[in-house]
C-alpha cells in the first residue's frame, strides 16, 4: 500500500483557508435563514461551491487548482470593493466589516496566494518534466494533461 505524502505547507495554507471562507459562509447562511433575509441562497451557493472546490484541490485535481487560484482572487477582490462601498455609505457596521475581512477577503486572498507557490505548482504537477517551466495551461478541457507554455510538451 503506498503512502501519500503531505502536501506541501502553500497547499495546506490554501486548504485551511478555504476551510474558513466555508465555515463563514455556512454561520452566514444559518443566520440568514433564521432572520428570514432574503438571499440566503447566495450563502448556500458559496459555501457549496466552495466545498466542491476544497474537495477537488484535496484529491490533488488541476481543474481545482485553475478555478481556485483565480476565482478566488477575483471574489476576494468584489468582496474588498463591496465592504468599502458598503462601509463609506454606512450600510455596514464594524462587525459585518470584520467579518468580512478576515472571514472572506484575507482567506480567499490566501488561497490565491498560496496556490501559486513553486510548491504548490510541483503538488499539482504543474512543473514540467522537460524543461521545469511552470505552466497554468491545460492540454485537455477538463485539464487531466498539461501543457507546457515555453517548449510545448504535454504531460
Amino acid at each position: 500500500m503506498a503512502v501519500r505524502a503531505l502536501p506541501p505547507a502553500s497547499v495546506g495554507t490554501a486548504l485551511a483557508a478555504f476551510g474558513v471562507v466555508i465555515a463563514v459562509q455556512l454561520t452566514l447562511l444559518v443566520f440568514a435563514a433564521r432572520s428570514g433575509a432574503v438571499g440566503w441562497g447566495q450563502f448556500l451557493f458559496a459555501a457549496v461551491f466552495a466545498s466542491v472546490l476544497l474537495i477537488g484541490l484535496a484529491r490533488r485535481s488541476r481543474l481545482a487548482w485553475l478555478w481556485s487560484r483565480f476565482l478566488t482572487l477575483a471574489l476576494a477582490i468584489l468582496e474588498a470593493v463591496a465592504l468599502t462601498m458598503g462601509t463609506v455609505q454606512r450600510q455596514i457596521g464594524a462587525g459585518q466589516l470584520a467579518i468580512g475581512v478576515f472571514g472572506l477577503v484575507l482567506p480567499l486572498a490566501a488561497v490565491s496566494w498560496a496556490l501559486s507557490r513553486q510548491s504548490a505548482y510541483a503538488h499539482y504537477d504543474l512543473v514540467c518534466p522537460e524543461c521545469g517551466a511552470r505552466t497554468s495551461l491545460g492540454a485537455t478541457f477538463l485539464f487531466r494533461e498539461a501543457r507546457c507554455r515555453k517548449c510545448q510538451n504535454v504531460w
